[in-house]
């Protein structure tokens, strides 16, 4: 298994390649044994998870182990791909449930003692700006301490800007569900973020 979990690595690292196979072609290449193709995937949607992760987590390291994470665990369950979703979604759902056992790991929790927010970074992976580096370093923290039901919607809608229905697809959950959660979220991340700060 560790040989496996490297040579996956290694296909992540090393992607530089550009096709014109689909997704769908990669996949069923990679399917075939043929391990090279994942590098295509990895090529087309690395930038997209890790700027998906990056958002979420504020931390360049972090993110990009994650993004790897990512990427592993797609391989792995590969053969479980249904074709009639497109791998796009798939793989950000993944991404989205590496992330949230990343807020849910002591890792995580030892991470906020032990590795900082890095705000200059976090200004090139996100349109979303706070005044300070504290107040970003404080809508981090707030944003961990959402459930993650909020915390998935949160992100894809205000921090990915995906609409409503995309991230209801995503989730799996309708429109109207979206949009609650959202509002709670927001609610609460706002009364987390300003009531902590104004102490």
């Amino acid at each position: 298994m560790r040989h496996f979990d490297d040579a996956v690595t290694a296909l992540y690292m090393e992607s530089d390649s550009s096709s014109d196979q689909t997704d769908a072609d990669a996949i069923r290449s990679v399917l075939k044994g043929e391990t090279e193709a994942f590098r295509i995937l990895v090529d087309r949607y690395k930038d997209r998870i890790f700027s998906l992760c990056m958002r979420q987590c504020g931390n360049r390291e972090i993110a990009e182990e994650l993004t790897q994470d990512v990427f592993l665990r797609a391989y792995r369950a590969l053969s479980r791909f249904r074709f009639e979703a497109t791998f796009a979604t798939w793989i950000t759902r993944i991404a989205l449930n590496v992330v949230q056992s990343y807020f849910a790991s002591a890792r995580y929790r030892e991470s906020r003692i032990s590795v900082r927010f890095d705000p200059d970074t976090h200004d090139r992976a996100s349109s979303s700006a706070f005044p300070t580096p504290a107040l970003t370093e404080k809508f981090h923290d707030c944003f961990a301490k959402l459930g993650a039901r909020f915390r998935e919607v949160l992100a894809l809608v205000a921090l990915e800007e995906r609409s409503y229905e995309e991230t209801a697809q995503l989730v799996g959950i309708p429109v109207g569900t979206v949009r609650s959660r959202l509002h709670a979220a927001r609610l609460a991340l706002k009364r987390c973020i300003f009531e902590e700060v104004a102490l």
